[in-house]
Order: structure tokens, then sequence, then C-alpha cells
């Protein structure tokens, strides 16, 4: 006899598109943050400057408030910093300063707009800068070429002392 099976054959599993596109690697190095998070930083910085200065007219209490939003604010952006993996001795220095400034002047000083330009100039800053100069010496022949050259000397310079150089000093 002929052993027929009731059982019907197993089912291939769909066929998956597996094709991924080309991973194309630029030569510059990965935007840490896109520039509306650095615009809503900067934001909220300026305005946290202009609030302390407000505060400082408060006699006593203004003072007090005033170390309790620095050490939250130099704390907060120290936390965000290390979750975006931003940070490093250099950020953590600026920050650092960035509270040292505001707290010794009890909030006069606007430290934290200017502490998040510098951490945008050490992050993303240097990119996008070398990249605006590119576009502006591009017009002008003769002067864009000599700008240019003094730039990337100048951007060479800064990636030494970042890699260490600063250390050999």
């Amino acid at each position: 006899m002929v052993n027929i099976s009731t059982k019907p054959p197993p089912i291939p599993p769909p066929k998956i598109n597996q094709a991924r596109p080309p991973v194309i690697k630029s030569n510059l190095p990965e935007e840490k943050l896109n520039s509306a998070m650095w615009i809503i930083m900067a934001t909220v910085a300026g305005g946290l400057d202009i609030v302390q200065w407000a505060i400082t007219f408060i006699p006593i209490a203004g003072q007090i408030i005033n170390i309790a939003l620095d050490i939250f604010v130099g704390l907060s952006l120290g936390t965000f910093l290390l979750v975006k993996g931003m940070l490093n001795w250099q950020t953590g220095i600026s920050v650092f300063i960035g509270f040292a400034a505001d707290a010794l002047t009890l909030g006069i000083a606007p430290a934290w707009i200017i502490d998040i330009a510098v951490i945008w100039i050490q992050t993303d800053g240097a990119r996008k800068i070398d990249s605006l100069i590119s576009k502006i010496t591009d017009k002008i022949p003769f002067v864009g070429e000599k700008i240019k050259q003094a730039a990337n000397v100048a951007i060479q310079v800064a990636a030494q002392k970042g890699k260490g150089g600063a250390a050999s000093a």
C-alpha cells in the first residue's frame, strides 16, 4: 500500500526584501545635535540668564534662588551632554566655568548663553563655521583663498590641541 500523508507540505516563509541602501560616509564628523535643538538650548539659556538677572533685584532670597538655579542648570546641562555622548573634558570644563561665572556674579553675567555657544563651537559649530567660510570665500577669488588658508590653519591647530597638543604645552 501507498502511504499517503495527511499533512500538507510546510509553507515557506515569505521572502522579505533584505536589500539595504548603501551607507555613504562623509569625511565630516557626524552632527551631535541638529540646529533646532541648539536653537532651543540657546533660547532656554538666554531666557534663564534674563530670569537670573531679574531675580538679583530680590534682596536675600534672590541670591539663594540664583545659586539653586545655577546648581540645577549646571547639573542638568552636564547630564544632558552625558546622555547625548558629548561630555568630554572640554565640555565638562566649559559647563563648570559657566557655573562658576554665573555663581560668582550671582546671576548677573549671561554665562549660560555663552556656555551653550562655547559647547556648540566645541562640538558641531567648527564644521558649520568651516562650511560657511567656504561658501563665502568661494565668491572672492584672491582674498577668499587667503581667508580659507587661515581658517584651515586655525582648524588644524584647534584639532591638534584637542587631541592632546595642549598637554604637551
